[in-house]
């Protein structure tokens, strides 16, 4: 499949002709692994993470997939104070859609097959959207990890 409005990552290191909603270089991978990792988690229980190999990846902390959420009974996401500090977006329309009053989107690690800008998101009713721009800023993140 050719990609569409291509657009390439730029970052120092990454391979030429890569994919900006290329899960694998993101910014969002580094920032979970690294700057999250420490801001959200103690020493000892970073201790306690398992490292978990995901489509060749070994990481500690990672989004989940388009396939990952297709199994869940309540994939709505709600977004804490801090995320919503950040700029997390949440739906507060009252008149339209009451009952999803508070949700949020979050990130999948899931690429656009068509659009390489482009990635899977859980949007506000808990379905998954696979035309989010990798670049939109009111997205937020649903980590996952394994316990040791």
């Amino acid at each position: 499949v050719d990609v569409i409005g291509t657009s390439y990552s730029k970052k120092p290191g990454v391979p030429t002709n890569t994919y900006s909603n290329d899960y694998t270089y993101s910014d969002l991978r580094e920032w979970l692994n690294q700057d999250f990792m420490s801001i959200a988690f103690t020493q000892e229980e970073i201790d306690k993470l398992d490292k978990v190999t995901i489509d060749g990846l070994n990481d500690y902390i990672y989004t989940l997939s388009k396939e990952d959420v297709s199994s869940l009974t309540y994939p709505y996401t709600k977004p804490t104070e801090y995320a919503e500090s950040k700029g997390c977006d949440v739906w507060t329309n009252t008149e339209l859609y009451p009952q999803i009053i508070g949700n949020g989107t979050s990130w999948l690690r899931t690429p656009n097959k068509v659009h390489g800008y482009r990635v899977a998101a859980i949007n506000y009713d808990g379905k998954v959207y696979e035309y989010v721009d990798c670049y939109y800023v009111g997205v937020g993140v649903r980590p996952a990890i394994k316990l040791k």
